[in-house]
């Protein structure tokens, strides 16, 4: 809805623009959290006593938590100024440019957090606004580098990455839908730890790197086997059915076979925007 907007009169040919816009909504999102938090966290309980569940439920996933819409949002938001940068076939300058100086920008908000706030409380029921940007100043400094390191290099190379990244890529192919049930997961996993140590998190190291790996292994077996029928089902796929409906357009983006172990050779186009 909000790239329809921006890109009324002709405005998807202004993909910097657009790019701004995004990184302004993503730094919005992490700055007003702090401040609406607080007020938003009083209204929902009082909701909640008045046995307005729903709209406090709404409310919840809006502003509470620890994935709440605000600030988390920020994160597809660099992920569409990506997306749409790849697809206008920008110079490589820009890409640098946009990833390196939104990797600069995050990190200097996440010390800026730090000298307001000082050092976060991990124990706390919802994401302290700087470990989102700790989080977002990582992603976006390595999706910048693979990106680099692989639009802008041949069609050779690209087919080696390719190969050696099909256990990271296994994994995007059903990113929303891991994103959403994740916590079924772990919460399996924490419940058993929780059991079986004597109050194992967050300070007994061993019990949190081998939780870690228990979730990490259990996602890796659903994922290779729900593999085998192209993620049906998944969220990714109903969203794909309903796009495909929308345009009259199959989508193949859930091909498996094609996508994940014979990626198409790309065809190299000549970054002149």
């Amino acid at each position: 809805m909000l790239l329809l907007v921006l890109w009324r009169n002709n405005g998807h040919k202004n993909l910097k623009k657009t790019a701004y816009v995004f990184i302004s909504l993503a730094i919005s999102f992490l700055l007003i959290r702090p401040f609406v938090y607080p007020l938003m966290n009083t209204f929902i309980l009082q909701l909640v006593e008045q046995n307005q569940y729903i709209i406090a439920i709404l409310l919840s996933w809006i502003f509470r938590g620890q994935f709440g819409l605000i600030p988390m949002a920020a994160v597809p938001f660099f992920g569409v100024i990506f997306g749409l940068l790849l697809v206008g076939n920008v110079k490589k300058q820009i890409i640098m440019k946009i990833g390196f100086g939104a990797t600069i920008g995050m990190m200097l908000f996440a010390l800026l957090f730090l000298g307001l706030f000082g050092v976060p409380n991990l124990t706390l029921p919802y994401w302290p606004v700087m470990m989102v940007a700790v989080n977002l100043t990582i992603m976006i400094l390595v999706t910048t580098l693979f990106i680099l390191r692989y639009e802008y290099s041949s069609e050779k190379t690209q087919q080696k990455l390719a190969k050696r990244s099909i256990f990271l890529r296994r994994f995007s192919m059903i990113t929303l839908t891991i994103f959403v049930f994740e916590s079924i997961i772990a919460v399996i996993w924490a419940n058993i730890f929780t059991f079986l140590f004597d109050n194992p998190f967050p300070f007994n190291i061993l019990a949190d790197v081998l939780f870690l790996f228990c979730v990490l292994v259990t996602w890796y077996i659903i994922v290779r086997v729900w593999e085998k029928i192209d993620f049906k089902y998944s969220i990714e796929w109903f969203m794909m059915k309903i796009i495909s409906k929308i345009n009259g357009k199959a989508s193949h983006k859930l091909d498996v076979e094609t996508v994940l172990y014979h990626p198409l050779p790309s065809n190299k186009q000549k970054k002149t925007k």
